[in-house]
C-alpha cells in the first residue's frame, strides 16, 4: 500500500468517526483534535502522491530539525509515525543497519545511540518525517524524501557530492530511511558506489528492479563534473 493510502484511509475513517458523533457530543471543541488529525492525514495523503511528491511541506531542516509551527501543526503524523517506527523497531521486525561495502551501512532511523554504526560515521538522512535526536556531534545532512517515494535528481547530486567528501575525509557514511528497507536509499547507494567504482553486483544483488531503473535514468556527465570538482586531476 502506498502511503498516500496508508494515511488517507486512516484520515478517512477518522473524519467519520468525528461526523458521526456530531449528534452524540455536546461539546463540539472536543471533536476539534479529531478534525485536526483528520485534516493532516488528507494534507499528508496529497503531498506525497506521486504525482505532487512534496516532502519539504513538513519544514525538515538539512540539520534534521522541524520548526516550531510544523511541530504543532503537523503533530499528529509526526507522533504516529515516529510511534510506530519505534513499535516495528522493538518488536524486531527490521534491521537496524547493514554494512554494503566497506565503510558504506544503510538501515532505519536512529533514536538511540546504539542504532548508529560503529567508527562514528557520517549520516545521511533521506527521511523528512523524523528528527535527528542521536549522534548530534557527527557529520549529518538531511535530503528528506516520503517513506517509499525516491529522491529526486538533485537531492541525489546533492547527496552524493556530500557522502563523496565525507569519504575523502575518511568518515564511514550511514544512509536511512525510516524503516531500513532498500527502497529511498537505494538509488543513493547505486550513485554512490558508481561515483567510487566499487563492483555493482553488490548492489544489483541487494535490489535488482531498482537498480536497473535507477542506472536507466542517470545522467552521466552530471557526475562527471561532481568528480571532477571533487577529486580535480593533478
Amino acid at each position: 500500500m502506498g502511503l498516500s493510502l496508508a494515511v488517507g484511509i486512516p484520515a478517512a475513517l477518522i473524519l467519520a468517526v468525528g461526523a458521526a458523533l456530531l449528534g452524540v457530543v455536546s461539546n463540539r471543541i472536543f471533536l476539534l483534535p479529531l478534525l485536526h488529525t483528520s485534516l493532516i492525514g488528507f494534507t499528508v495523503a496529497l503531498f506525497s502522491h506521486p504525482r505532487i511528491d512534496n516532502p519539504r511541506i513538513l519544514a525538515k531542516s538539512s540539520r534534521g530539525s522541524f520548526p516550531i509551527w510544523s511541530s504543532f501543526l503537523f503533530y499528529p503524523y509526526l507522533a504516529g509515525t515516529r510511534l510506530y517506527v519505534r513499535f516495528r523497531r522493538r518488536a524486531g521486525l527490521e534491521a537496524t543497519y547493514t554494512e554494503v561495502c566497506d565503510g558504506l551501512f544503510v538501515g532505519a532511523w536512529p533514536f538511540q545511540r546504539e542504532h548508529i554504526p560503529p567508527g562514528n560515521p557520517a549520516i545521511l538522512d533521506c527521511t523528512n518525517e523524523l528528527p535527528r535526536t542521536v549522534g548530534l556531534e557527527l557529520p549529518y545532512l538531511c535530503v528528506p524524501a516520503w517513506d517509499t517515494r525516491a529522491l529526486s535528481p538533485e537531492s541525489i547530486e546533492l547527496a552524493v557530492r556530500w557522502a563523496l567528501v565525507q569519504r575523502s575525509q575518511s568518515h564511514p557514511v550511514f544512509i536511512h530511511c525510516a524503516k531500513g528497507k532498500l527502497s529511498i536509499q537505494v538509488d543513493l547507494i547505486a550513485l554512490f558506489l558508481l561515483s567510487i567504482q566499487v563492483d555493482l553486483i553488490t548492489l544489483s544483488s541487494l535490489h535488482p528492479s531498482r537498480f536497473d531503473s535507477t542506472l536507466s535514468s542517470l545522467n552521466p556527465s552530471r557526475f562527471d563534473s561532481t568528480l571532477s570538482s571533487l577529486h580535480p586531476s593533478t
